[in-house]
């Protein structure tokens, strides 16, 4: 699954939750105004790490605004935001990731998953790489871009957003040697 760029995501907030603001006006938002909104989405089932997304997004415009002169105080920073609470991550035992590899092969997505699971990349980091950024000499794998899917341009290829996101891992034998097969495999098809 390919997730929606930044600028999507964002759009989508103001689109579906911040649209309940723009009857107030400006310089009468008040951070009561903010927890009502807040109370909404809670109400409405909403996680409160989607709030808290929600609230980000509109912390940043309004930040805009008091730049701009528009408005004295940002009102988002006087209110508390719900408490996420801190989540275990779940990790595959080995029956799990075998079953998975399992119905994945059947699907055709054996590769993809393989990688995924030896080195924990995101699904757009797998769909962005290329062959130059495995060296097989070295076992390694690099990752640089990352693949999204958007409303305006459809399926893009982008460099990873930070810094931190742009490493170079180190790849086990077996999805190694699957990569190595599967270059061949294309490089024979390519020849015929």
């Amino acid at each position: 699954m390919l997730f929606r760029s930044s600028y999507e995501q964002a759009e989508g907030v103001i689109r579906l939750h911040l649209s309940d603001l723009t009857e107030i006006p400006l310089s009468a938002l008040s951070p009561l105004d903010i927890e009502g909104l807040i109370r909404a989405r809670l109400a409405e089932n909403y996680a409160p790490g989607t709030i808290r997304f929600i609230l980000s997004k509109l912390n940043i415009a309004l930040n805009q605004a008091v730049d701009y002169g528009l408005l004295e105080k940002n009102p988002v920073g006087r209110v508390k935001k719900p408490r996420v609470e801190e989540t275990e991550r779940v990790i595959l035992s080995e029956a799990q990731a075998r079953k998975l590899l399992q119905v994945a092969q059947a699907q055709g997505w054996g590769l993809i998953v393989i990688v995924g699971i030896y080195t924990g990349m995101r699904s757009g980091e797998i769909y962005g790489l290329h062959w130059d950024d495995i060296d097989f000499a070295a076992g390694t794998l690099r990752i640089d871009s990352s693949v999204v899917q958007t409303k305006t341009q459809g399926t893009i290829e982008k460099a990873t957003k930070t810094k931190q996101s742009r490493r170079t891992l180190s790849l086990a034998p077996l999805p190694l040697s699957l990569l190595a097969a599967h270059k061949e495999a294309q490089a024979q098809i390519r020849v015929e």
